[in-house]
């Protein structure tokens, strides 16, 4: 007799508005992965588009399970998502964005990782193709490395770990962050996340985003929800003690990499200018002044 193979079920959500191309892009990345037996693809997709043909999008994808949600913001997106998958039979949720493209070794390196290293969530590297400028604010770190917070545009989640008491803050959206937040929650609830180097997404920028104006526009909004952040989970008080020394540690950070970028590689120097504005976006925080980037 043929040994039954109890296989895991992968859900891919990605939240969506205005991006059509881009969407369909990213669902035949995941149609396009190198697969085992071992495991089912399932994909959600939250419309985030009051005026969006969902009619034609199921269309054109008739497997794929495709909800609206009609408050519109990313955070209301995702907690849709949430609220969905809850519905479902999975062991494993997979957040990214829109404008992403999976590795194709995206799901077998990510279950070999699971098996060596147990873990509740796991995250890995987010690349561009087109910006550099994207590239200099993205995280990274050593292999299977134990990290505080995780961002949607790359993670994996178990089962176990999502439950009706987890959403986005929907206070933050406008400005960024709440992903981060909610992984930060998780982190200190006790769910272990790791870092995953084989774990990789791409991302193609649209125009709009390959300009030095966006980039220090991010690196800005990256600064300037760390109050809001913090606040949310441990007080007033320690929301600006630790903004306090974010601007210290950033400012530091910014001026090593300016001395680097006269000796070593020069995008040091747009280090320097990420650092130095995410110091400035922290200082904004301080006096409540924000700019929305949503």
């Amino acid at each position: 007799m043929k040994k039954l193979i109890n296989k895991k079920i992968y859900i891919f959500c990605i939240c969506t508005r205005n991006r059509n191309e881009q969407l369909i892009n990213a669902i035949r990345s995941i149609k396009a992965l190198k697969k085992k037996n071992t495991y089912i693809i399932k994909i959600l997709i939250i419309e985030n588009n009051l005026h969006s043909n969902l009619k034609k999008l199921k269309k054109k994808f008739p497997k794929i399970k495709i909800v609206l949600e009609k408050k519109i913001g990313i955070s209301f997106a995702r907690n849709k998502a949430l609220k969905e998958i809850l519905k479902l039979k999975f062991d494993y949720l997979c957040f990214f964005d829109d404008d992403c493209i999976l590795d194709k070794y995206w799901l077998i390196n990510n279950e070999k990782f699971l098996t060596q290293h147990k873990t509740d969530i796991v995250t890995g590297p987010h690349i561009s193709k087109n910006n550099i400028y994207l590239n200099i604010t993205e995280r990274n770190f050593y292999h299977a490395q134990k990290i505080k917070w995780a961002s949607t545009n790359n993670v994996l989640i178990s089962r176990k770990t999502i439950n009706r008491k987890n959403s986005f803050s929907t206070k933050l959206q406008n400005y960024g962050g709440e992903d981060q937040l909610f992984f930060l929650k998780l982190h200190l609830s006790g769910h272990k996340i790791l870092w995953n180097k084989y774990s990789k997404v791409y991302d193609y920028s649209q125009k709009n985003r390959v300009s030095s104006q966006w980039f220090f526009d991010r690196a800005k909004g990256h600064g300037a929800c760390t109050v809001l952040i913090h606040k949310e989970i441990h007080g007033i008080f320690y929301a600006y003690l630790f903004c306090i020394i974010k601007i210290f540690y950033d400012t530091t950070l910014g001026m090593i990499c300016l001395v680097k970028s006269f000796f070593f590689k020069k995008f040091m120097m747009l280090k320097f200018f990420y650092y130095f504005n995410r110091a400035y976006g922290n200082l904004l925080s301080l006096f409540f002044i924000r700019k929305k980037r949503y």
